[in-house]
């Protein structure tokens, strides 16, 4: 049980450090990456998928804080098992040069020890989901 806990408060240690560090002023290093992640690791996200090193994985989060005033996690379910967590959340992310946009996401961590190996997440921006569920069979898009 030790071990779910871990996993876990992982997670939560991710995605609060995340609010923390994705915003435009705030430095962080490639020791501050390596706490959460394996020294090699894969990020799904969509119909992408990166191969990476908490190295170029600080270059690829040092790109996007520079674009953002602030994020924050609003985290629905959490669910875990030996070596996975599985989170579902709505991501709010805030700009410093357009609109702000949410995000609803589904994501998978999956881990060797107490580091993501693997992390695969699926999201939709909640702005552009209008589908409606209409019993007859008519649905707007």
């Amino acid at each position: 049980m030790e071990k779910l806990m871990n996993n876990r408060t992982k997670i939560d240690q991710l995605l609060i450090w995340m609010e923390k560090n994705l915003r435009a002023e705030s430095e962080f290093t490639t020791k501050d990456v390596s706490h959460f992640f394996s020294d090699e690791f894969t990020i799904k996200t969509n119909n992408r998928i990166i191969q990476a090193t908490p190295e170029t994985y600080k270059g690829y989060l040092y790109e996007l804080k520079n674009t953002l005033k602030h994020v924050h996690y609003d985290i629905e379910e959490i669910f875990e098992t030996e070596n996975k967590v599985v989170a579902s959340f709505v991501i709010h992310m805030y700009f410093l040069n357009k609109n702000p946009i949410s995000l609803s996401a589904i994501s998978i961590f999956t881990f060797s020890e107490t580091k993501i190996t693997i992390w695969k997440e699926i999201f939709t921006d909640l702005e552009s989901t209008t589908f409606q569920y209409d019993p007859k069979g008519n649905h707007d898009s």
